[in-house]
């Protein structure tokens, strides 16, 4: 999950970022703003994910989050909630 959700999706985002206005001959994108508050979101849930790790919980959910293995009976504990929020 980690690989996937912060290393190769912020990956692809910002060479596309960078990539795409090299292409279209612009100066800038379009909307700067949202770019930074999806770097700043992207951030914020890593930093979310990896607290239960420093809790001493992480999901022991398997590959995917998916019910009954994210459910409370076979995943007690909190880190299912940081991981799911």
């Amino acid at each position: 999950t980690i690989m996937i959700f912060f290393v190769a999706m912020p990956l692809v985002a910002g060479m596309m970022n960078f990539i795409l206005p090299l292409q279209l001959g612009v100066r800038d994108v379009a909307f700067p703003t949202m770019n930074s508050v999806s770097f700043w979101l992207t951030a914020s849930g890593a930093l979310l994910i990896n607290v239960s790790l420093f809790i001493g919980e992480f999901a022991r959910t398997g590959w995917l989050a998916y019910p009954p293995l994210s459910e409370l009976q076979y995943s007690p504990g909190v880190g299912v909630d940081y991981y799911l929020w």
